[in-house]
């Protein structure tokens, strides 16, 4: 449920925990109004080139994978210790940390995998007045729609970086909403299953979506803090006009978490419809196993007493004994049969039908009588 990257216990803070994995990718985006440079790094120093004039860099790290190599960006852009154990030390709650001159934000992303699980990753972005670090835990195309909207020269690429802050955390989050439509469409699929075939295979399919709505909101609780935060501006690398967006973000946050919520009260009705389906499966079998028994007790009695076989039974003696037996047999498990269906023991329950409302009386088409002065 929870496996966090960490130092081994002890260690002073701001320790890096052991790297593994693919080695990560570096791409530094540098901007300014219409002009767009792109390109892919391989060694820290290769950032020595100066930005455009008045421009933006954006320096995206795809994976964790590489620690030294982390820590030699960090100690060349300047990033405090304890943020930098931050990024690599994943997962980190989402949130948003100052430090001097520049700022640490934390979010995390969901969506599915192609076998329909959910997965989450975290997202960190270290903010200074003209430049913004973005690392990815797992190389993705996640923030590629930030990418398009620099390259087409939007409004993004003729504002400052606490923009490209707020336009990656708004991708974040609006990406929460195709993740919760399929999450609300397999719970549909469940209740309906759930009411028509409540099955074992029907109660892993429970767990796994309450495991990935558990999940989701381990992400989006937090996240909605941290956007709050900087709406509260706690640090002055976010201006008034960012915020204005920023306000966007967190209203999208909040309709995620509202609807996150009636999914778990969905997830935890299932659960309880699955088991009153089990029971009510499990009471039919009981009735119909006690309606054969009580049949078959006062045949198994008369069966008993005329199997003892005892020569002062005058009805051995008699040819007509045996098949007048059986009639009486048969007449007396017809008669409980018709008993039992009168009082509707025989009738499953999604058979029975409530009693149909009295019908209301037509209103009459006489017209009132007219009353004369």
């Amino acid at each position: 449920m929870f496996r966090k990257r960490h130092p081994p216990p002890g260690s002073p803070p701001g320790t890096l925990a052991a790297s593994g994995g693919p080695p990560p990718r570096v791409r530094v985006m540098d901007y300014s109004g219409d002009d767009v440079r792109e390109r892919d790094i391989a060694d820290v120093a290769e950032l020595s080139a100066d930005p455009l004039p008045n421009g933006i860099r954006w320096i995206a790290v795809q994976g964790i994978g590489d620690g030294a190599l982390l820590a030699q960006l960090g100690e060349r852009l300047g990033i405090h210790p304890l943020a930098l154990a931050d990024i690599v030390n994943t997962p980190q709650r989402p949130k948003l940390d100052p430090y001097g001159n520049h700022a640490l934000l934390i979010a995390r992303a969901a969506y599915l995998d192609p076998g329909r699980h959910v997965v989450a990753e975290q997202v960190s972005m270290v903010l200074w007045e003209r430049c913004v670090l973005s690392v990815e835990e797992n190389p993705s195309d996640l923030l590629e729609p930030v990418r398009q909207r620099i390259r087409r020269h939007g409004p993004i690429a003729r504002v400052g970086a606490d923009f490209l802050v707020q336009a990656i955390v708004d991708t974040i989050v609006d990406g929460y909403y195709p993740l919760i439509e399929e999450l609300g469409e397999d719970l549909e699929a469940l209740e309906r299953d759930v009411i028509d075939h409540p099955t074992p295979h029907i109660l892993r399919r429970i767990h796994g979506i309450k495991h990935g709505l558990l999940l989701v909101r381990r992400g989006i609780y937090p996240q909605r803090d941290a956007i709050q935060a900087a709406l509260r501006r706690d640090s002055e690398l976010f201006t008034p006009a960012s915020t204005v967006f920023f306000r966007d973000a967190y209203d999208h946050a909040v309709q995620v978490v509202d609807v996150l919520e009636s999914f778990r009260d969905l997830a935890a009705g299932l659960m309880d419809m699955y088991l009153t389906g089990i029971n009510n499966r499990t009471n039919e079998v009981m009735k119909v196993l006690t309606i054969i028994a009580t049949i078959f007790i006062p045949l198994s009695f008369l069966v008993g007493v005329y199997g003892m076989n005892f020569v002062w039974m005058p009805e051995l003696k008699f040819w007509w004994a045996y098949p007048t037996l059986w009639i009486i047999m048969l007449i007396g498990a017809g008669l409980m049969l018709l008993y039992f269906h009168r009082r509707g023991w025989l009738q499953r329950e999604d058979q029975l039908t409530e009693p149909r409302p009295p019908a209301r009386s037509a209103p009459s088409a006489q017209a009132p009588p007219q009353r004369h002065a």
